[in-house]
């Protein structure tokens, strides 16, 4: 369009003076500083004020050619309304994906459960109403009766036995394994036998009862989107694809919007607070990226000290501990898992980063 218009005001110029090279010299001179005073100051305002003298020089000069350059006048005007839309396109866009007011030196990690919404609490209330339909089903089916405290017990043995079988592997925190492992405990010991599709309609009223309850905090939002303005923001969470897409909807949580690079534990083949964690975080983020991540400002938040921090201080990053969900009590038995900062609402991390 910017060329077309060139060659258009050429033709008129030419025609008033007689010298088309020379006009398409000057023609082109004009344009581009017109051209660069767009992209230098981003005026509108400049390029139509300019360009308004300009062409009102050429009716004041000769009388004999109004008509072309009115035409001329009026493919400008067009063009300038299309570059006008072009910019607000832009920048309206930008502005909402966070991308156009971005400080690529600095880079925010957040953790996912107990962090960035109530999701840990609600896991553990979903758990109980397993543990008492199961105790009603080994009632109803088996005869048999097995207290809530005992069926706590035989998960908690089915935990320890789901961790070992899965060291800092990503299905350590697969809730079907867990609850597979879970049943085999109770049957084991009390001599009662569910039917095979027992699993599955106590993982369906887990999820159900854990939707029901995990929810984002109030300010998790707002927060994440005016840091994702300024800075390179990154969600990594020790939840296989599948788990971390689903709590990504139940918290309300967009690409691009508030944040901007999301990775699972799936992904790194690893699970937190193993190093090898933060070692293919990094290289996925700079791959990702495009660009090193060295040099930039690095700030990890999370919930549990045990888990958040000690790989985190490794490479000098800036920890800050968002005091909420079940972690909200547990104190750090060492120096490594002491974080830097410690706030009780994730919008007090503005007043830090």
């Amino acid at each position: 369009m910017f060329w077309v218009l060139v060659l258009c005001g050429s033709v008129c110029w030419g025609v008033c003076f007689g010298s088309f090279f020379l006009c398409c010299l000057v023609m082109c001179t004009c344009y581009v500083f017109v051209l660069l005073v767009v992209l230098w100051s981003c005026s509108v305002v400049v390029c139509l004020g300019f360009c308004g003298v300009w062409v009102g020089f050429g009716f004041w000069y000769t009388n004999a050619y109004k008509d072309i350059l009115l035409i001329f006048l009026c493919l400008f005007c067009v063009w300038c309304l299309v570059e006008l839309f072009r910019v607000f396109t832009v920048v309206f866009s930008k502005k909402g994906t966070g991308v156009f007011q971005s400080d690529g030196d600095t880079v925010v990690i957040f953790d996912m459960d107990g962090t960035l919404g109530l999701s840990l609490i609600p896991e553990e209330e979903a758990f109980r109403k397993v543990f008492e339909l199961t105790c009603q089903e080994a009632s109803r089916s088996c005869g048999s009766r097995v207290s809530l405290e005992k069926m706590e017990q035989f998960y908690r043995q089915a935990k320890k036995e789901h961790y070992e079988l899965y060291p800092l592997k990503p299905r350590r925190h697969n809730k079907r394994i867990r609850l597979r492992l879970f049943l085999e405990k109770v049957q084991q010991n009390n001599g009662i036998r569910f039917a095979s599709e027992f699993l599955d309609k106590i993982h369906d009223f887990y999820w159900k009862h854990f939707v029901a309850r995990a929810r984002p905090y109030p300010d998790t939002h707002k927060t994440l989107e005016m840091l994702n303005r300024k800075s390179i923001v990154v969600i990594a969470t020790n939840n296989e694809d599948e788990e971390t897409e689903l709590k990504m909807k139940l918290f309300g949580l967009e690409p691009g919007k508030h944040y901007r690079f999301l990775f699972s534990s799936e992904r790194l083949g690893v699970c937190k607070p193993a190093p090898e964690f933060l070692e293919r975080l990094i290289q996925c983020l700079e791959e990702d990226l495009g660009q090193p991540v060295t040099g930039k400002r690095i700030f990890v938040v999370g919930d549990d000290p045990r888990n958040d921090f000690a790989w985190a201080k490794s490479i000098g990053a800036i920890t800050i501990r968002v005091r909420k969900d079940l972690h909200a009590e547990r104190e750090p038995t060492c120096d490594d898992e002491k974080p830097d900062y410690t706030v009780n609402n994730i919008s007090e991390i503005l007043d830090i980063i």
